[in-house]
């Protein structure tokens, strides 16, 4: 194959032929130095938008003269950036981008390097409105001149996003690398991408982090494929498999490396192990370590006793016979049927001594196997039978982020509170986030939410290692006074993020904020519902610089029933907001929960947050 490369001499234009060879000698493969995974610039665009009347008469794209920052790592979301490398090859007719004519050599060395930077690319149909389109014929001649080199197109390539990507996923050989070690699917058909992803297993062993979901819907097959990556770290399904059993969470369970586990599984069918047939009474099962090996060992030792007790007899009774005593019976008695039908010739004398061989209800199933040795995070969303089963199986004791979401049309508020008293027992001393959701299915209709148990909310609150807590979607009856006094006289929080449902079925009193900032010291974002703009504390004007606290609360998201019909009252609870938290930096507010009046509450701290800085700095001046 040739392509041809033309330049000029001081007889014209000439040809030079470019031979495959030629290709070959192209470093696409050594990647520039280590670039981040994640990169915040994307490459400028401004110099590929050629005038009108190039557009109508297929003219060349204008070059880009812009050849600073040439070893700067890039983040793309459309290959003309690269087809840009190949100019003057690159010409726009009828407003459709198209790759005509010959490729210069001196322009496949500049798409080599070009390529060498881009470690992010995001492959998706989705067009860019200040972009023209590219025609497909200029993307299968990009694919040819890569068949025609050696090595990855994009070398150094980190993480790629195929989303809404239909009709593109035909150049996904591209990004076929070794360095890749991020992998996210959405809103795109399988059918391509599940060869890719096969083709994949065998090029970049080292990708640590896949994300199925949401818009897609991906079969057992392709979830097999993912698992075949034993170098995961981080591995999210959100909403993406049509069923979820107990065998597939064995399987991701046994991924060796897996610290980070995301599951979302708020449509999923999802089929529990089967129960474990016990007659022993509730709240003292017997687990049943080595039961097998037990089993055949105490059925062997049972054969060896009847087989010597038949000797026995047969002994006696031939003795017996010789002294023409009575009969006696061939046979022993046989032991009356054990109680226990699921275990054979168990009596109680034999229930296990070991404390540690009985659990509580609370505890798995004798039949659940252990995975997630390694997990650090854990997110569920699903109904609470899922929730349960995932904590119990996972072996790891470094959990430091949980977060459960129960979607369902039924919760079970005491079922779920046992499930996160649980969690809290589990990793006591390691969890520093952790974030309770309750989600009605049907958002077109208004579900009462159940109310959170008073003494799990408290185990929550006093947990001393949280510095994250969220609860939204489940009703608090509690206004807090007993659990702050709790914290101000034990020890302070560590929270730093604590948000309570706006919609609570008993809101806080604005009076009861000053209990938050005394038990809470390094709340950064708080979030809570209000009961009303009443019952606002007031400072005399000589003592609000007393008077004035140093709390670092940055943003508080708020929401009441229902406005205040005094304005003045409005300027009042600004005031006090301004004393409490004098470093707000933003207001959060919530439709349908007086969001406008807050809006303007707000306006009203920055005007007394703007006085402060005047008067203080008149202050210095004085000084």
């Amino acid at each position: 194959m040739l392509l041809h490369s033309y330049h000029h001499d001081q007889g014209g234009m000439s040809i030079t032929s470019i031979s495959t060879e030629d290709i070959d000698l192209l470093d696409f493969e050594s990647p520039s130095p280590d670039y981040p995974v994640m990169v915040s610039h994307s490459s400028d665009r401004s110099s590929l938008s050629p005038t009108l009347d190039s557009a109508k008469h297929g003219s060349p794209v204008p070059l880009n003269e812009d050849l600073d920052n040439r070893s700067e790592p890039l983040a793309l979301q459309s290959f003309l950036p690269v087809l840009q490398e190949l100019k003057p090859a690159l010409v726009l007719v009828d407003h459709v981008y198209h790759l005509r004519g010959a490729i210069l050599k001196d322009n496949l060395r500049q798409l080599s390097m070009y390529a060498r930077r881009i470690t992010e690319f995001t492959l998706t149909d989705k067009q860019d409105p200040n972009e023209h389109p590219i025609a497909p014929g200029a993307l299968f001649r990009l694919s040819q001149l890569h068949n025609h080199t050696q090595g990855p197109f994009f070398p150094s390539l980190n993480r790629l996003r195929i989303i809404v990507a239909d009709s593109s996923l035909a150049q996904l050989s591209l990004f076929l690398t070794p360095s890749l070690r991020s992998l996210e699917f959405s809103g795109t058909e399988e059918n391509s991408f599940i060869s890719y992803l096969a083709t994949l297993a065998d090029e970049a062993s080292s990708l640590s982090s896949i994300t199925l979901g949401p818009l897609s819907r991906i079969s057992r097959e392709s979830m097999t494929v993912c698992l075949g990556f034993r170098n995961l770290r981080e591995l999210q399904l959100l909403d993406v498999l049509p069923t979820f059993d107990s065998e597939l969470l064995e399987e991701i369970g046994k991924l060796p490396e897996l610290e980070t586990f995301v599951l979302d599984a708020r449509s999923v069918d999802y089929f529990p192990p089967p129960m474990t047939a016990t007659c022993f009474p509730p709240k003292k099962k017997i687990i049943a370590k080595r039961e097998a090996e037990q089993r055949r060992q105490e059925e062997e030792e049972e054969r060896a006793v009847q087989q010597r007790l038949r000797k026995e007899l047969e002994d006696i009774r031939t003795r017996s016979s010789q002294l023409n005593g009575s009969p006696i019976p061939s046979e022993p008695s046989t032991r009356p049927p054990s109680p226990c039908p699921s275990i054979q010739n168990f009596t109680s004398t034999e229930l296990p001594s070991n404390p540690a061989d009985v659990m509580d209800d609370s505890d798995p199933a004798p039949s659940q196997k252990l995975g997630f040795y390694k997990l650090t995070k854990l997110h569920i969303v699903g109904e609470t039978k899922l929730l349960k089963d995932v904590i119990d199986h996972v072996a790891s004791a470094d959990v430091n982020d949980v977060s459960l979401t129960v979607f369902t049309r039924t919760p079970d508020a005491h079922y779920f509170a046992s499930l996160v008293e649980e969690l809290l027992s589990k990793w006591k001393e390691t969890l520093n986030s952790v974030c309770i959701h309750y989600q009605w299915p049907d958002i077109s209709q208004h579900a009462s939410p159940g109310i959170l148990p008073n003494a799990t909310f408290e185990r929550l609150l006093l947990q001393q290692s949280l510095e994250r807590l969220e609860i939204s979607g489940w009703a608090i009856d509690s206004d807090l006074k007993g659990h702050l006094r709790h914290l101000t006289t034990e020890a302070p929080s560590k929270l730093k993020i604590f948000h309570l449902p706006v919609q609570a079925t008993n809101g806080m009193s604005l009076t009861r904020l000053r209990s938050i900032v005394e038990a809470c010291p390094d709340l950064v974002s708080f979030q809570c519902g209000i009961k009303h703009l009443s019952n606002i504390p007031s400072y005399p004007v000589p003592a609000l610089a007393t008077d004035m606290l140093n709390h670092g609360l940055e943003e508080l998201s708020v929401g009441n029933p229902s406005p205040h019909d005094d304005p003045q009252r409005l300027l009042l609870v600004a005031q006090y907001l301004d004393i409490l938290f004098p470093k707000l930096k933003r207001i959060r507010t919530h439709p349908g929960n007086n969001d406008k009046q807050w809006n303007y509450i707000y306006d009203l701290v920055k005007m007394c947050q703007t006085s402060r800085s005047h008067h203080g700095s008149r202050s210095d001046a004085s000084d």
